[in-house]
């Protein structure tokens, strides 16, 4: 970021961060520390068209793949992360497929994972139109998997998102989680 131009102490995004130092913590420091108020490129975040989640708009527009402060990171092979959870009790769900998956263009993909142990997917989500609502719950009861619901609930970071604000989400999901998990 200071690459970038824009000015910003690591020691306060460290002391910010709880555990982690990721994208939307970077982008809370960056916006709230007073020395880039002038600064042309934050005012969508700071009084713009993106204010209304800065912090998650800011990652969503320079951390992701292909943005300009995006770091390639190695991700674990996906196999080894679903046997882990399942190694712990756990039911391996993708959580917002359709942040990253469109069934339309990349459907192989979900069948890949389902072959590797996949549970289910996170069908109900504030990521998806409902129109990929429909398609994701379409989708997995035919192929038999869970289907889960999740408001992508972060705090601050993302102030217009509530916790548990999400169709699908009722306590028979919690039933179907816990009868696979006891599989």
């Amino acid at each position: 970021m200071q690459e970038m131009g824009f000015k910003l102490s690591w020691q306060v995004v460290e002391k910010e961060a709880s555990i982690l130092p990721v994208g939307g913590i970077i982008a809370k420091v960056l916006l709230n520390n007073g020395l880039n108020e002038d600064d042309e490129r934050l005012i969508p975040y700071l009084d713009g068209k993106r204010s209304g989640q800065p912090y998650f708009n800011f990652y969503l527009d320079y951390f992701l793949p292909g943005k300009p402060a995006y770091i390639k990171n190695e991700l674990p092979d996906a196999r080894e992360v679903i046997e882990l959870i399942h190694s712990l009790g756990g039911v391996a769900v993708l959580a917002h497929p359709g942040s990253a998956i469109s069934l339309d263009e990349n459907e192989e993909i979900l069948y890949k994972l389902i072959e590797r142990g996949l549970d289910g997917l996170e069908a109900y989500s504030t990521y998806h139109s409902p129109k990929e609502v429909i398609k994701f719950t379409t989708w997995a009861k035919e192929e038999g998997v869970l289907i889960t619901a999740g408001s992508d609930f972060h705090g601050k970071l993302k102030p217009e998102v509530k916790l548990g604000g999400v169709d699908g989400n009722d306590y028979q999901l919690l039933t179907r989680l816990k009868g696979r998990a006891n599989r």
